[in-house]
């Protein structure tokens, strides 16, 4: 009898943050990335089926800026095996060309 735990269905993290670097910031290098390519080899390492990519784009993302639009283009590349959710926050309204929450989801599709 195997010590391995059954598997009734598919393994998903649900919260993964990629890494791109859009402008310098002190004492972190530029290396520190963390690539969709990197993603799906650790996620067939790890046996994770499913993976939701979460973009960091507001204000306190600090250095490690992951666009939306990033998220879309990188689950289009993986598409059984990332799911892209979308940074929407309604305090940048003001500085987008869309005046509503429903107006930037429609761009971004």
């Amino acid at each position: 009898m195997s010590n391995r735990p059954l598997r009734t269905g598919p393994v998903i993290d649900i919260h993964v943050h990629l890494v791109r670097r859009h402008f310098p910031a002190e004492g972190v290098p530029w290396e520190l990335t963390l690539t969709v390519e990197q993603l799906i080899a650790r996620m067939d390492r790890e046996g994770i089926d499913i993976a939701v990519l979460l973009p960091l784009e507001g204000a306190d993302a600090f250095y490690e800026y992951y666009l939306t639009a990033e998220a879309l283009a990188d689950a289009a590349r993986f598409p059984e095996r990332l799911v892209p959710f979308c940074h929407l926050d309604p305090r940048q309204l003001n500085y987008l060309p869309e005046r509503t929450v429903l107006a930037r989801l429609e761009r971004m599709a």
